[in-house]
């Protein structure tokens, strides 16, 4: 039902206001969701030990620079995202199937079998 996606390490604000384009060309914005996982505050510690597996403490693989897109740092940054989507054009209901909707749709979907 899903196919690929994108992922946003270490760019900026601009990056995340073209990304309209991409979004269609390469899922369409039903398959679209911004991941709210903060993990601001953590230290590389916590890094490390997410990157291993905990059974024989293997490294699984390496994230590299941990640093949040520019504007969207911190959790309270969060509404300068959908600001640049205003800033973009994108229409409310699009709006909400990429800030929250669509996952809301695949739990549903996925707990619904």
């Amino acid at each position: 039902m899903r196919r690929g996606g994108l992922t946003a390490a270490n760019c900026t604000r601009s990056v995340w206001e073209n990304f309209r384009g991409a979004m269609d060309n390469i899922a369409g914005e039903d398959c679209v969701g911004i991941g709210t996982d903060f993990t601001q505050g953590y230290e590389r510690p916590f890094f490390d030990w997410l990157t291993h597996d905990k059974g024989y403490a293997r490294k699984l693989t390496e994230f590299g620079d941990i640093v949040n897109p520019e504007g969207i740092r911190t959790i309270g940054e969060f509404p300068n995202l959908t600001a640049a989507m205003h800033r973009a054009g994108w229409n409310e209901a699009r709006i909400r199937k990429v800030i929250g909707g669509n996952w809301l749709a695949l739990l549903d979907e996925v707990w619904k079998t």
